[in-house]
């Protein structure tokens, strides 16, 4: 499914939809204790337009073919393979630093990797692409919670 056109994972859905407080502030305090994102959410129009995509099901726009533009996206298999040759090389960083997130492969290959991660800081200037990446992290965490 896309909200915002940014594909959205079924965990991260069934998250919103089963959410019992949809404000900015709190929803936005409850993501930000669950994967770190500070605000998450920049609007309550924002909470507002996802819960109305979630529950009309219609918000089902093709994606652009942004190859065209110069938009390659790192690979999972590639950003996998650069977090394991750091940490063959003993690199397990505190700060992860992706000034073109995109989609945020890398930013999840690194999670997947380093355990001494303190921040991550993504930056991405195509909207989608940003909400990708946010419901990709959330993804994450709601999958790989630490008990």
């Amino acid at each position: 499914m896309k909200v915002f056109e940014a594909n959205i994972t079924n965990p991260a859905i069934d998250f919103f939809d089963n959410s019992n407080e949809l404000l900015l502030e709190t929803l936005n305090s409850e993501l930000k204790s669950i994967c770190g994102i500070n605000s998450f959410f920049t609007t309550q129009l924002e909470i507002d337009a996802l819960t109305t995509a979630i529950l009309s099901k219609k918000n089902l726009i093709g994606e652009t073919d942004r190859a065209e533009y110069g938009d390659f996206q790192t690979n999972k298999q590639l950003s996998d393979a650069v977090c394991k040759l750091l940490m063959k090389q003993y690199i397990s960083p505190e700060v992860i630093i992706e000034p073109t997130c995109g989609q945020g492969n890398f930013i999840i290959s690194c999670l997947n990797t380093f355990e001494d991660i303190k921040f991550i800081y993504g930056i991405e200037v195509y909207k989608p692409y940003v909400w990708e990446a946010k419901f990709a992290i959330l993804d994450y965490f709601l999958n790989n919670t630490k008990d």
